[in-house]
């Protein structure tokens, strides 16, 4: 449960918050062969490997893996035979296919663990022409938050007390309401900053995302929005759980700002003393 004083909060730590997304996109989404996060791989290697109906068994389980989401035992032959439809699959409705596609995935795991933040970051990396929003439970308590804060500035009266701000597990749900947020938001001053660094970042190195013919502008909006919600439903998280006031710094991230250094690293959006502060 969330009160209505950590929507506001929201706004408080926007500045820290969004420099921290901005960090975070660049480590996720950094050239196809960077070493820096292996075993892990970045999003960006993913996209190339999701670029034709030809992932393997051994990519599948690398990637589920690279998601941090091996919780289950998994079929990867089969599974690599769903991913590969899905990819060869000319049609496509993300608020129909994305759900197809978890269910296909959650039908091969042994305990049947709903499987939408695989489906949906597949579909994105998959698809980087078609709007795509990644879920996963933090975003949701973040979009939540935010949709209820738009339907209160158009007219609609916001509950007073504690919200239910629980994940959106149902995906064409949750997809309406980060619609509606990212649009609501993508045109402000801070995010555009953002992502005019973030651009020139992904400019400076190889990969699909340096091409805005290989992937448009919206993709790479919707890549750094990703980071920026699931960084606010943190802290709604962080706010809930340890009793502080909103709008608080959690002590691991006092004093970030962001650096003017053109950032070609995760640790260039921060003042180089913060960077090592941080472990960017």
């Amino acid at each position: 449960m969330i009160t209505r004083s950590m929507l506001e909060g929201l706004a408080t730590a926007h500045g820290v918050v969004m420099a921290k997304s901005l960090a975070e996109a660049i480590t996720f989404f950094g050239p196809p062969g960077d070493e820096a996060r292996l075993p892990l791989r970045s999003s960006q290697h993913w996209m190339v490997t999701f670029s034709a109906p030809e992932v393997t068994s051994e990519q599948v389980r690398c990637f589920l893996s690279s998601c941090q989401k091996v919780r289950d035992e998994w079929d990867y032959g089969e599974a690599a035979d769903i991913v590969n439809a899905f990819i060869a699959k000319r049609d496509f409705d993300p608020l129909v296919d994305v759900d197809a596609l978890a269910v296909s995935l959650r039908a091969i795991t042994e305990r049947r663990m709903p499987q939408t933040f695989a489906a949906s970051t597949i579909s994105m990396l998959a698809k980087p022409h078609q709007r795509v929003f990644v879920w996963n439970e933090l975003a949701t308590v973040s979009v939540r938050a935010h949709d209820l804060a738009l339907s209160n500035a158009s007219g609609a009266r916001l509950p007073e007390g504690r919200l239910d701000l629980g994940p959106l597990s149902d995906y064409a749900t949750f997809f309406l309401a980060y619609e509606r947020v990212f649009e609501g938001m993508r045109m402000s001053e801070p995010f555009q900053s953002a992502l005019k660094r973030y651009v020139d970042y992904l400019s400076s190195v190889p990969g699909p995302m340096r091409s805005r013919d290989t992937t448009p502008l919206d993709f790479v909006e919707r890549s750094l929005f990703g980071r920026l919600m699931t960084c606010e439903g943190w802290y709604l998280r962080y706010w809930e759980e340890h009793g502080v006031p909103p709008g608080t710094i959690a002590p691991r991230d006092q004093g970030m700002m962001m650096s003017p250094v053109a950032p070609r690293r995760g640790q260039d959006v921060f003042a180089s003393d913060l960077a090592a502060k941080y472990g960017y």
